[in-house]
């Protein structure tokens, strides 16, 4: 592994982990109240896009992983809101 890939991953995946403290708040409480209803809906379309862009254009594991994550924490958060 190059530095550079190095520095791609320690980003995607700070980028990918920076849901991961709302998400565990709103699987304790069971809520997702105070976010934005909006903020998740294109949170949830960029997500999509983004990991649909990357599997089309054969990009690297480093993007794919960060997708991937970020839509893992994103749904419970989303489960929450619709569940209220």
């Amino acid at each position: 592994m190059t530095l550079i890939d190095a520095i791609g991953w320690i980003a995607h995946l700070s980028l990918a982990l920076c849901a991961a403290p709302q998400t565990i708040q709103a699987i304790k409480t069971k809520s997702s109240v105070g976010i934005n209803p909006w903020f998740l809906i294109l949170w949830l379309i960029g997500e999509v896009f983004a990991l649909v862009y990357v599997l089309m254009k054969d990009s690297d594991m480093i993007q794919m992983t960060n997708y991937i994550v970020n839509l893992l924490f994103l749904l419970p958060i989303i489960f929450f809101k619709i569940k209220r």
